[in-house]
């Protein structure tokens, strides 16, 4: 006999208020539900920040999803592809950004009354920070797929070096190393 499943029904952001209002008449909700956990996933894959979807009331606080994450590793898991699919959103806003020359020139009046385009230096300078910060941001969080790439490709090979040159090197290793 096949089982019957009830199905899911897709609460509105206003419904998980009003259903979590009922259960925490305090604050913020703290009851885990499959809405709150799409919603919470769907944004954070678009590339929205927890701190920015935690801003709306009916999302629990970004200490209540820590909660979550600790106690539930599937949870944790759904959260980190969550964050991977952001990143990658992120970086496709990249292209965005660069391209949107809107507001990069302003009207500006002459001492005559003849008007002029000017170039907003301040809008390019916000364009060119809100892409530093991004590109920074993907460097550190994704480094394998988004940070720089080092070339450690070998040119001189430890057999064709002689004794000495060996001695040396593994003293500027060991020196490298005790920097940090």
């Amino acid at each position: 006999m096949a089982s019957k499943e009830k199905p899911k029904t897709i609460l509105s952001g206003e419904d998980i208020a009003k259903e979590n209002k009922s259960n925490n008449p305090e604050g913020r909700p703290t009851k885990r539900t499959a809405a709150i956990e799409s919603e919470l996933f769907e944004r954070l894959a678009a590339g929205e920040s927890l701190r920015s979807v935690c801003r709306d009331d009916h999302i629990p606080s970004n200490r209540t999803i820590f909660s979550w994450m600790h106690a539930d590793d599937e949870f944790l898991r759904r959260y980190e592809r969550a964050k991977e699919q952001g990143c990658d959103a992120m970086a496709e806003e990249l292209f965005e950004i660069a391209d949107d020359s809107t507001n990069d020139y302003m009207e500006k009046e002459n001492k005559d009354g003849s008007v002029y385009e000017a170039v907003n230096g301040e809008n390019i300078q916000r364009s060119r920070l809100r892409i530093d910060t991004r590109k920074w941001y993907l460097s550190k969080i994704r480094a394998k797929k988004y940070g720089e790439k080092l070339d450690v490709s070998v040119t001189k090979k430890y057999e064709d070096m002689t004794e000495e040159e060996i001695d040396a090197q593994i003293a500027r290793l060991q020196a490298e190393s005790n920097k940090d």
